[in-house]
């Protein structure tokens, strides 16, 4: 398998920071269509809950959400790596304690 096709299948698996992305893009598109709303609402005479005004808005946000994806997802990425890599931190200070118990009881 290439690497493009890899990251392809990978994004399509529904794993917890996947979901997170798309979360994130989800939110990023849905408020700057309601940004795009109220714009439309006082620079224009369409009323907002016009259908093509709502599909324009919507076609807004989610195409400045997907101009913003790789800059979100660099952001999903670091704070899931930063929190696995406490966890991790974590895990090893636990094992340590827990071998020093070991070596204390044995003792």
């Amino acid at each position: 398998m290439t690497k493009p096709e890899a990251a392809k299948t990978n994004k399509s698996k529904p794993t917890p920071r996947n979901i997170v992305k798309f979360v994130v893009k989800e939110g990023i598109a849905l408020s700057l269509a309601q940004a795009t709303k109220s714009v439309v609402a006082r620079t224009t005479e369409f009323d907002v809950d016009y259908i093509p005004v709502k599909i324009a808005c919507l076609g807004v946000g989610y195409f400045a959400a997907g101009l913003l994806e790789p800059v979100t997802d660099a952001g999903v990425d670091a704070t899931f790596d930063f929190a696995a890599a406490k966890r991790a931190d974590r895990k090893t200070k636990r094992q340590a304690k827990k071998e020093a118990k070991k070596i204390i009881q044995q003792d």
